[in-house]
């Protein structure tokens, strides 16, 4: 969502959503982050929520078994279930330490993706799980579960925190806006899309956050990082984009025919389809003078 729309319409979407729960003006950031933690109080009344003075970083155990009771919750669009277990205290450091260096060579490296950040995410905690690597859900926002393995690298956890720290601003987004006309109507299996993220049939809200991720890792790497030499966490950048054009044209044959979605939506998504067009001439580029130029 930063490459897709800008450092400022997510900013603003952060505003606007927290200012009828500010105590005051939010003229600075400060302000603004603790309006932002009383709107998500204020609407997931029994989510856990960090006061400022928590910090990032989530050790208390008894807070970490509620935030995993979140990501395990079922609803009618959950298509499986995760299992996700507390970890050791000495796991749980080493774990939150690799995160915590991901996040400091990004305040380092990139301002806008750091503001973005630091404001939108509130609190980190790691859990074990066979399955994944962590998650993000919207029963919670603001909160990233991490499972980081110990073959990820540091451009791995870069590009895991860019992956959940953009399904957060979706929830957000669609907070505003609204992107479903009938979230029941998404339920049925005739309204399933290919994820661009598990290729595999999924609920179109599930697809379309993994369309708007997959668009935005690719953006961050010619934008920033580069191409992985071995990438982990996700696909090599041609298998990204191959997944992301098949799953852009399903979704947009599937709301063709059935009224499922909002015009905020379709602005998304055709703004994504645009993002795909251009990372696709740069790859074009990059195979001919093997050099790749940002977005």
């Amino acid at each position: 969502m930063l490459y897709l729309l800008g450092l400022e319409e997510n900013l603003k979407t952060i505003y606007m959503l927290s200012k009828p729960y500010a105590d005051g003006d939010m003229n600075s950031e400060e302000q603004l982050k603790k309006s932002y933690l009383n709107f998500l109080s204020k609407i997931q009344p029994n989510t856990w929520h960090p006061k400022k003075e928590d910090g990032l970083f989530v050790f208390d155990k008894k807070i970490i078994e509620t935030l995993i009771q979140n990501h395990e919750a079922d609803d009618f669009l959950t298509d499986f279930k995760t299992n996700i277990s507390l970890a050791s205290d000495s796991s749980v450091k080493t774990a939150l330490s690799k995160v915590d260096e991901a996040k400091k060579y990004i305040n380092s490296k990139h301002e806008d993706l750091s503001t973005l950040f630091n404001l939108a995410i509130n609190s980190i905690f790691y859990a074990r799980s066979s399955e994944q690597g962590g998650g993000s859900v919207s029963s919670a926002i603001g909160a990233i579960w991490c499972c980081n393995r110990k073959s990820w690298g540091l451009e791995d956890t870069v590009e895991f925190i860019v992956h959940e720290l953009t399904h957060n601003l979706i929830f957000l987004d669609e907070l505003r806006y609204k992107h479903y006309i009938s979230l029941p109507n998404l339920a049925g299996q005739e309204n399933f899309v290919t994820s661009a993220i598990l290729k595999i049939p999924r609920p179109l809200d599930k697809v379309f956050h993994s369309l708007l991720v997959a668009t935005e890792i690719l953006d961050h790497r010619y934008d920033w990082l580069g191409e992985p030499i071995k990438p982990i966490v996700h696909p090599s950048s041609e298998q990204i984009h191959s997944n992301c054009l098949l799953t852009l044209s399903e979704i947009k044959n599937l709301i063709s025919k059935k009224e499922l979605v909002t015009d905020r939506f379709k602005e998304l998504l055709t703004l994504t389809e645009k993002r795909l067009l251009k990372i696709s001439a740069h790859m074009t580029g990059a195979s001919q003078n093997t050099e790749l130029s940002p977005c």
